[in-house]
């Protein structure tokens, strides 16, 4: 019975990321979903399409592949971050992962600085080395006594997640406007971006595949991690070893999907969370499904966000506030659920 069900589940999830995919390729401005239709059978076909039709479908893909991989990463480190940590409310950006990115983006923005390593910009280099200082500071912090306490990384990265604000705070505060806007759009998750290319997103797919892949690999382990440290130890598992792999691989896949787009909040919770109810504890499955759900969790939330703006003839709104809207709730109903 079991198994059956979760065989439904993956069925519903792959023909779900279908149809998001389909629906994110057609809809959208520029262009109608009959139009978009035929420019892309022109486009996969190795037509020749116009300049503004070309770009318009290239724009499109390049947003579903960014979507894709960040709803992978956060839906997949989410997962394995709530084993680690045996709290089903961990996030991805619990490690202020998310804050120390932001504080890269806005220095790199203020500045002024473009260009950078491998054609990408400073904003997402900034970024990416924000957010895995951000995480380093919490692991040493967390480790003052020897020992890589969760409960001691959690309040580590709170700790480190309210400084890093408090100075993407101070550079707002002695900035030019043009400056702030920018900054605030990248801090709530936007996919509009111009300067995500095909080039960041295929780098960003080759390493948040890796680490998903690892955490797959791990998934046994994780097993084992989420019945309590002591019982995975006496098990044969090196626990801080253990621990050291997880947190550095969810680091380096949030950190990824960040430098990309910016932080997409809730993905990381309201996916593992509902997948749990249906595919059971183990992560093998759990995983599995997880990336699925986040990938089409944040495509479902580009579709909506494009299309609203296509019809109501108004800017793009971020995905991130979209995401935010659907998961603080959710989150809420957790704590009500859980009695907190």
């Amino acid at each position: 019975m079991e198994v059956g069900r979760r065989v439904k589940t993956f069925v519903a999830l792959l023909g779900g990321l279908a149809a998001v995919c389909a629906a994110s390729a057609l809809i959208g401005p520029g262009l109608g979903p009959a139009a978009s239709a035929r420019a892309l059978a022109e486009f996969f076909g190795g037509g020749v399409l116009p300049a503004d039709e070309y770009a318009v479908i290239l724009v499109r893909l390049t947003r579903l592949g960014a979507a894709v991989c960040v709803g992978v990463a956060l839906a997949t480190v989410g997962t394995s971050l709530q084993a680690l940590l045996r709290n089903p409310l961990a996030d991805p950006y619990i490690l202020g992962i998310a804050a120390g990115g932001g504080f890269g983006a806005a220095v790199a923005t203020v500045l002024g600085l473009s260009g950078g390593v491998a054609a990408f910009s400073a904003v997402n280099v900034f970024a990416f080395v924000g957010a895995l200082a951000a995480v380093g500071a919490g692991v040493v912090v967390a480790r003052a006594a020897g020992i890589l306490s969760v409960h001691a990384l959690l309040l580590a990265g709170v700790m480190v997640g309210a400084f890093f604000t408090s100075l993407i705070l101070l550079v707002l505060a002695v900035v030019p406007a043009r400056d702030q806007h920018a900054v605030f759009l990248w801090l709530m998750g936007d996919l509009a971006n111009p300067d995500i290319t095909p080039l960041k997103v295929g780098f960003t797919a080759a390493v948040v595949g890796v680490c998903a892949g690892l955490f797959v690999v791990l998934a046994r382990p994780l097993d084992l991690i989420a019945l309590g440290e002591e019982s995975a130890f006496h098990l044969g598992l090196s626990v801080e070893r253990f621990k050291l792999v997880i947190l550095a691989c969810g680091a380096l896949a949030t950190a990824s999907a960040v430098a990309l787009v910016g932080p997409i909040g809730f993905v990381g919770i309201v996916v593992p969370h509902a997948l749990r109810r249906v595919m059971g504890p183990r992560h093998l499955p759990l995983l599995t499904a997880a990336a699925l759900g986040g990938a089409s969790l944040v495509a479902v939330g580009d579709v909506l966000v494009r299309a609203a703006a296509d019809y109501l003839s108004m800017p793009i709104v971020p995905v991130g506030v979209f995401t935010a809207l659907i998961g603080a709730p959710y989150f809420l109903a957790i704590l009500r659920r859980r009695g907190y």
